[in-house]
């Protein structure tokens, strides 16, 4: 895309768009998914890029070219000057590369700038609106034009643009009596790319969502992942945690943004704050229990508003764990928002389920055995293998999702993440982080996993996700206010 393309297509610079770009961290990488989905939203990187100071040279260019102040031309003439002063060895050629960094991020801070503006300015529906411009459309972009869906529908949890590498469609405000049905299939997901049909690989979320919604210390799962990989040692990875906590803030709290302020003309109200869900002693903790939480879906919320005041919750500096006999979590603040939902299903499993445990009751114990024989039969043994590549390429970083299949099977389908032998042993162990990684998929904006679960073991999934949505009825049952009497 040309520069005259880029400021006809996006009217840059605007301050949202530049301020979601400066408000990223520096992150150290060797591979282009090191971070995932959302994390992006609040980490800036460059495959291969670990010097910092080539990733603060890089970094410099990109907030000048969101801002206005450079053009293509000028930022591929930088990046061929900044590369040969660090000598980084980068995969493919100087114009591909350097355009690539530089559409890349400069489509997604304006696409997330625009997010921000739909929402703060009570935008109610959204029309998608392919780039006509372009060389190779996507069948399935080109067919999503025109569509018209509340701002609020799941498609645009996953389908809000980009959706790809090189992507431009964009998203417009649009007016009720435009609204279109939703587009058959697109919840389709594709086993190549391990997201739905037409989506690239790792693009199959919403950037301006993830940027106003999730807090820095989603990078502290990113900074754990490459640390044990090797990548980092542990002098770079405890600066990087330091940095993380910088942005959170020294108690937890997720600091707020500086952002320019609008003409007089266009301000509007600033949106009230979150409910908090968890009220804990500990602000640090009580913070990254309401940033886990913020995010789920309202038909699930009931769970945590009846289930959080049952329990107790204290920090460590080690392994995250449910107590059973004193209903305590312990959790490191270092965790990411899975681990917290993890933890407290486990405390739900455990209140909720009457005389036994929700995780041991007889149709969720069935469908569990019913999907771990058909898993670990001796004709599966190339199903087992593709789950098992999946979990390795495209769901790497997803630890929820090896764990389910771990917990499954016994740990004969193990990805990267899992619980131990000793673990699994515990009787009725296995059960429990199965039902729990269900919970946490459910919570998810994005619902990927949730259906590749659902692929590979559709019994036990359906079971799970019954079980949560009966203990979220049952819960708002308990929590509703009592009627008035009719006179």
């Amino acid at each position: 895309m040309t520069d005259a393309e880029y400021n006809a297509t996006f009217n840059l610079p605007f301050n949202e768009a530049s301020q979601f770009f400066r408000d990223k961290l520096n992150i150290p990488t060797e591979h282009w998914d090191d971070l995932w989905k959302e994390e992006h939203a609040k980490g800036f990187m460059s495959a291969g890029a670990q010097k910092a100071e080539l990733l603060a040279g890089l970094r410099e260019a990109v907030q000048k070219s969101i801002d206005g102040k450079l053009t293509l031309k000028e930022f591929r003439a930088g990046f061929d000057d900044l590369a040969a002063k660090h000598g980084w060895s980068y995969n493919g050629g100087s114009g591909w590369r350097s355009a690539l960094i530089y559409d890349t991020n400069i489509t997604t801070a304006f696409q997330a700038g625009r997010w921000q503006q739909f929402q703060e300015g009570g935008t109610e529906y959204l029309k998608y609106v392919h780039a006509d411009g372009v060389l190779h459309p996507r069948p399935q972009h080109v067919a999503w034009n025109g569509l018209v869906l509340p701002i609020d529908h799941p498609f645009w949890k996953t389908h809000y643009p980009p959706n790809g590498w090189r992507c431009h469609c964009r998203a417009v405000r649009a007016e009720r009596w435009q609204v279109t049905p939703e587009p058959a299939g697109w919840r389709q997901i594709n086993e190549k790319t391990g997201e739905q049909d037409g989506l690239d690989k790792g693009w199959g979320y919403n950037v301006g969502e993830a940027g106003l919604t999730k807090s820095h210390a989603i990078l502290n799962d990113a900074i754990g992942r490459l640390e044990a990989r090797g990548t980092y040692g542990q002098e770079l990875a405890d600066q990087l945690r330091a940095e993380v906590a910088a942005k959170v803030g020294p108690v937890g709290a997720r600091q707020a943004v500086p952002v320019v302020p609008a003409p007089a003309s266009s301000v509007v109200p600033v949106p009230a704050p979150p409910q908090k869900l968890f009220t804990i002693a500990d602000p640090a903790l009580e913070q990254g229990w309401n940033d886990a939480v913020a995010g789920i879906p309202d038909e699930l919320k009931p769970i945590v508003e009846h289930y959080a005041p049952r329990g107790t919750y204290v920090t460590t500096t080690g392994g995250c764990q449910y107590l059973p006999g004193t209903k305590t979590i312990e959790m490191n603040l270092a965790r990411g928002s899975d681990i917290y939902l993890h933890e407290f299903a486990h405390l739900v499993d455990d209140l909720a389920g009457g005389a036994s445990e929700l995780s041991q009751k007889a149709d969720f114990v069935r469908a569990f055995t019913k999907n771990a024989g058909d898993l670990l039969a001796p004709a599966a043994g190339a199903r087992q293998q593709q789950i098992f590549n999946d979990l390795m390429t495209i769901h790497a970083s997803d630890a929820c999702l090896s764990d389910f299949f771990c917990c499954l099977t016994d740990r004969n389908i193990l990805g990267r993440y899992g619980h131990s032998v000793a673990q699994l042993a515990v009787p009725g162990a296995a059960e429990g982080e199965v039902l729990a990684n269900i919970y946490v998929m459910m919570n998810r904006m994005d619902k990927t996993a949730l259906e590749y679960a659902r692929r590979h073991a559709k019994d036990v999934v359906k079971a799970g996700e019954k079980t949560w949505e009966k203990v979220a009825r049952d819960a708002k049952a308990l929590i509703a206010p009592p009627q008035a009497a009719t006179p």
